[in-house]
């Protein structure tokens, strides 16, 4: 499996760069735009690792379709089709991973940054894993094309959101979230996540087995 990692990073290593230095470089960028207002960890975090794991995914995936041999020659040589299904989950993983580290990291030492907390951490990770399960899944039923039409509704969501929010005075109303616990509904968050995962592998593993290589 870690071959097939490598070889996802070699197929797109300019754009594997260009992911790290934006985890580095997003969140100083919305500091300075934000001023001295202290952003969401979790918001932040969440958006950050969205857009770059799905950046990366797209780049990956358009790359991987010029040579639609090549996942025939690689399952002849012993790579089984589960584990190129499952590489994938362990890929996206890494890099939200990676967005996690650098964030707080930069918090220790950026102080409009704030420090996340395990329910940041939490929501971060359900908000991620929900999207790159519903990525996963739809990539391997349709193609690459399904991640560039996902890749575009989520810059327009976390480009248009808050201005569509603010527009028409919508109000979010999280008030049942005061009735729990904050070690209550971080389990449960890492609970809903773990499942949507779950179950989006298996969604996807059983989409794999009937594809034709």
């Amino acid at each position: 499996m870690i071959s097939l990692i490598q070889k996802d990073f070699l197929i797109a290593k300019r754009m594997t760069l260009s992911v790290a230095m934006l985890a580095v470089a997003l969140p100083l960028f919305l500091t300075w735009v934000g001023g001295d207002i202290v952003l969401p960890a979790s918001v932040v975090l969440a958006m950050m690792s969205i857009l770059l794991t799905m950046m990366l995914m797209t780049t990956i995936d358009q790359e991987e379709e010029k040579y639609p041999k090549a996942r025939a020659l690689l399952t002849t040589v012993g790579y089984r089709r589960a584990t190129h299904v499952l590489h994938r989950y362990v890929l996206v993983t890494l890099a939200f991973l990676y967005c996690t580290l650098v964030y707080t990291v930069e918090s220790l030492v950026v102080t409009t940054l704030a420090l996340p907390t395990a329910l940041d951490l939490a929501f971060a990770a359900f908000s991620f894993f929900l999207m790159a399960s519903l990525y996963l899944a739809l990539v391997t039923k349709f193609g690459a094309r399904a991640g560039q039409y996902i890749m575009m509704a989520v810059i327009l969501a976390i480009s248009l959101g808050p201005v569509i929010l603010s527009t028409f005075h919508v109000k979010l109303n999280l008030g049942f979230v005061q009735s729990f616990s904050s070690g209550v509904f971080t389990f449960v968050l890492i609970v809903a996540g773990a499942l949507g995962v779950i179950l989006s592998l298996a969604i996807s593993l059983s989409i794999d087995q009937k594809k034709e290589l």
